[in-house]
């Protein structure tokens, strides 16, 4: 009774710290095989198999797609659907306002974030912002990139470990407000776009990119270096238009 308690106890906790913290399987069966149990019991090759399973999982993903109605992109809802679908059931995806991001990113935890759409809107001269939108489709009024990256880092204090290790700013000339997150919101992996790119590059791109990190889970430490010049590759090799303006800019 005691050991299966102890198997029943790590199990409730798995849910909690698997986001922040590595368990091998080995490491496990010998905490399990100290509490009396035999490395080879039928309980720990169970339980190890469905931690490994639940390790592989990848990183919880919000997706945060817009396309005002005042300067609409057809593409940004479909590359979320199949972002999703390549990525796996860790998704979650809406479309909305920089406070419906806000409450999303304090409520679900997520350890990476894609923002499709317009990242272009100038605020004043030389200074860009994403463009978000309202429940009736329309452009709510600009939020300037400094209140952006405040709201980022205000996350990531709140809610400690690997939440929003990444942050995927996949719109035009998004690189000015990709540098304040990882300088001024600590966000350890940032992608963004130095040029204005092509929609269905863009599209394809994350698509590639997410899904290669869909396959790598939780088990790789760093898997983002990898994982763009897997999406990069993957577009140069379709020798489409796509591919050739995703090859010819910088991501």
């Amino acid at each position: 009774a005691l050991v299966l308690n102890l198997v029943s106890s790590l199990g409730l906790q798995l849910n909690a710290v698997t986001s922040q913290t590595f368990f091998s399987p080995i490491v496990l069966s010998v905490v399990l095989y100290a509490s009396g149990m035999s490395i080879f019991g039928s309980n720990t090759v169970i339980f190890c198999v469905a931690l490994r399973r639940q390790l592989s999982r990848p990183k919880p993903l919000l997706i945060c797609h817009c396309s005002p109605s005042v300067v609409p992109l057809p593409n940004v809802r479909p590359e979320a659907v199949e972002v999703k679908k390549a990525y796996g059931d860790s998704v979650e995806v809406f479309s909305g306002t920089s406070e419906h991001l806000r409450e999303k990113l304090l409520d679900r935890r997520p350890a990476r974030f894609l923002f499709a759409g317009h990242a272009d809107r100038q605020l004043d001269p030389g200074r860009r912002t994403l463009a978000f939108e309202d429940d009736t489709g329309r452009l709510p009024e600009l939020v300037r990139p400094e209140t952006l990256a405040h709201m980022f880092l205000s996350v990531r204090e709140r809610r400690h470990g690997d939440v929003l290790e990444l942050v995927f700013l996949n719109g035009c000339e998004s690189e000015d407000l990709g540098r304040a997150l990882r300088e001024q919101a600590k966000v350890p992996w940032v992608v963004c776009w130095r040029t204005k790119c092509n929609d269905e590059a863009a599209r394809l791109f994350s698509v590639h990119f997410f899904e290669a990190l869909s396959r790598a889970g939780t088990l790789e430490a760093e898997p983002y270096p990898s994982a763009f010049y897997q999406a990069k590759s993957a577009l140069i090799t379709k020798h489409t238009r796509a591919g050739i303006s995703a090859d010819g800019t910088a991501a």
